[in-house]
């Protein structure tokens, strides 16, 4: 298995040489050609002002640790992962320009881009990724970087066999390496860095922008890197990140013209842009789920008619027309929605019956319906309290009554893997990340499964998308009909932006890119 970088865009597919002799231009035609792209040329300079809502005063510039929104963006800002991954989750170069594995897909060769040095004018080496992947590996980081390698990695096994080359050697197949080397938390330091390093000192990247200033839960501030890689990127000189917590303030500062872009908007509210030709939705379709998270270890949901009966309780629709503004997908009750190319394509979502939903309640021991003894915890997040309100309403209509309670912005540390019934942010994920997630460090449910174990182990250990397809949709099937997720809805990442400012770019690792951005 290999990846090999190329080059792709025009100039470089066509020399001015190939291109005069192949499509018999005139000097003349070919300057004019030349002049055009030079037109072209991205527009430099500005400073893009955005506004998120999440943040909080335990936000650090430790950035092994990203609980909320608006800690990706800002991290991502100032250092690179060691690939890329498109929005179809691919790897693409990065830092690593190329790489290859043995056929056994236990031996990785990374190559490593030469000449890109850190904010501090100093070279980046293979010294510095090796170091990094280890320390994001260690265990008391936490991040999901470590939690997908550790089964496969040991840490001692990464090595810098010279200063632009890293090698892997895996105790056993893994084909996604590339992938999670793309991850956020698979950023590059400078050797030798650490924990305290990070909370203390100026954070030293490779990244497009370069730290300027921070104040946790209300600034964050970097200005353009010169010395970027990235093929003149990044074009503004700066970008500013302030936290409103009250959505409609934060829509009103965008028609103020005080912010450029405001990330994950009130789905309700953003519909008041209808006729604003200064200022525009921005969603990114598809790339969030919400949904209910039940423990299955704990009363009443340990009993599995129970989860059958919430399923077959909420109508899906309606999720989608009320608590999203009818901009989301429909949901089969798991973290892969139905447009993902691993989905089984003959699964399809349960069908609300509320007479059946009764009946089975009842045949679970609770013919009065079942007040919950625990509330349903919800994290500080666009849409959330309206799908925690909406399945409320629904799962009353068939005997499950509970309350609902605002986890706030600290939900990731004092409710999440704790209550016994969350509604949870996640990203869309590839599903071998995901699963890889759910089933180790993230198992919200506690559900196991042999069975579905297996099955992955066996998409990780196969080159072959046909073989993959099988075994993940065994997954997403096992865990649809049998696992503690009742997720109505697919819904987008809604932002609203100026249409002054372009070539954003929404992803599943960063949220928002702005290396690319300009402003009109």
């Amino acid at each position: 298995m290999s990846h090999h970088s190329v080059d792709i865009t025009p100039e470089r597919l066509f020399s001015r040489r190939a291109f005069l002799q192949t499509a018999g231009l005139s000097v003349g035609a070919a300057t004019l050609a030349a002049r055009t792209r030079i037109e072209a040329q991205p527009k430099k300079g500005g400073v893009i002002r955005t506004v998120f809502s999440d943040g909080n005063s335990g936000d650090s510039l430790l950035a092994t640790k990203m609980p909320n929104t608006w800690t990706p963006v800002m991290f991502l800002t100032m250092y690179d992962p060691i690939t890329r991954l498109d929005n179809g989750f691919q790897p693409r170069p990065g830092l690593a320009e190329s790489w290859e594995s043995s056929n056994d897909a236990k031996t990785w060769t990374f190559h490593l881009r030469k000449g890109v040095k850190f904010h501090d004018g100093s070279p980046m080496t293979a010294k510095d990724v090796a170091y990094s992947l280890k320390f994001v590996m260690r265990k008391d980081a936490s991040t999901y970087t470590g939690s997908l390698l550790r089964p496969y990695l040991d840490p001692d096994k990464i090595r810098a066999m010279d200063s632009s080359t890293l090698r892997l050697d895996l105790e056993k197949k893994f084909v996604f390496v590339a992938n999670v080397l793309g991850l956020r938390y698979s950023i590059v330091f400078k050797e030798g860095t650490t924990d305290n390093d990070l909370l203390t000192k100026k954070p030293v990247g490779t990244g497009p922008f370069m730290f300027k200033g921070f104040t946790a839960g209300q600034s964050f501030s970097a200005t353009r890197n010169p010395g970027y890689w990235d093929e003149g990127k990044p074009y503004v000189d700066e970008i500013r990140m302030t936290n409103i917590p009250e959505e409609a303030s934060k829509l009103q500062a965008l028609q103020a013209n005080q912010a450029d872009l405001v990330a994950y908007t009130d789905f309700a509210l953003t519909a008041q842009l209808k006729g604003d030709s200064a200022h525009e939705p921005f969603p990114f379709k598809e790339a969030a789920w919400n949904g209910m998270c039940c423990n299955l270890t704990v009363e009443p949901f340990n009993k599995p008619q129970v989860i059958k009966v919430m399923k077959l309780g909420v109508d899906r629709q309606q999720f989608i027309d009320t608590a999203f503004a009818g901009l989301a997908t429909m949901g089969f009750d798991g973290p892969v929605p139905g447009s993902d190319p691993f989905f089984p394509a003959d699964l399809k979502p349960v069908t609300r019956d509320v007479a059946a939903a009764k009946s089975l309640l009842k045949e679970a021991g609770y013919p009065n319906g079942i007040d919950l003894p625990f509330d349903l915890v919800t994290v500080a997040s666009l849409g959330v309290g309206n799908v925690a309100q909406v399945a409320k309403e629904q799962l009353a209509e068939i005997g499950i009554r509970f309350k609902i309670r605002q986890g706030g912005p600290t939900f990731w540390d004092t409710a999440y893997l704790k209550d016994p019934f969350i509604i949870p942010d996640w990203n869309r994920r590839h599903p071998f990340e995901i699963y890889g997630l759910l089933t180790s460090t993230e198992n919200m449910t506690k559900f196991k499964n042999a069975e579905l174990q297996a099955a992955l182990d066996a998409a990780a250990a196969t080159t072959t998308f046909n073989e993959q397809k099988a075994q993940y949709a065994k997954v997403i099937r096992i865990t649809a009909e049998q696992d503690g997720y009742i997720v109505p809805a697919y819904s987008p990442r809604l932002h609203a932006k100026s249409t002054k400012l372009q070539g954003v770019r929404p992803n599943f690792v960063s949220f928002l890119d702005f290396s690319g951005a300009t402003l009109g």
